[in-house]
């Protein structure tokens, strides 16, 4: 799995569509869902 996160995160620019990448290391669920949410509301 690590090895399939590596190449996510050294290919995600070069995919088409180009993938769009969040960290949610160090952020709380209601912060992760606040920027999920207004990630899906910018592409409706």
């Amino acid at each position: 799995m690590l090895e399939f996160n590596d190449w996510v995160a050294a290919n995600a620019t070069h995919t088409e569509p180009p993938m769009t990448l969040l960290d949610t290391t160090s952020r709380s669920p209601v912060d992760t869902a606040a920027l999920v949410s207004a990630w899906v509301r910018e592409r409706l």
